[in-house]
């Protein structure tokens, strides 16, 4: 059986904390690690692997629109962004 994986930007309110809606990327674990330089790994993932959850900058949103599948109009103001991996069987 083949292991999918399906990577997200995730958008978070900032008053609750709640997920508002996700953008789902079509990017590979190289390409995130090439296009990201600045992403500091957690220490349980590494560069061929990355799993956890990571909190996303202006200017890293910015790198990663031209891989999303749906447009994404950031406000910082009103919500937080995570870079997000979910299985998918």
């Amino acid at each position: 059986m083949e292991h999918k994986v399906r990577r997200v930007i995730e958008e978070y309110n900032k008053n609750d904390e709640y997920l508002h809606k996700d953008y789902t990327l079509n990017i590979t674990i190289q390409e995130i690690v090439k296009v990201l330089d600045d992403l500091v790994l957690y220490e349980n993932d590494y560069e061929d692997e990355i799993y956890d959850q990571y909190d996303l900058t202006e200017e890293q949103i910015q790198k990663l629109k031209p891989f999303l599948k749906n447009n994404l109009n950031e406000d910082f103001d009103k919500y937080s962004y995570q870079l997000a991996c979910y299985n998918e069987s």
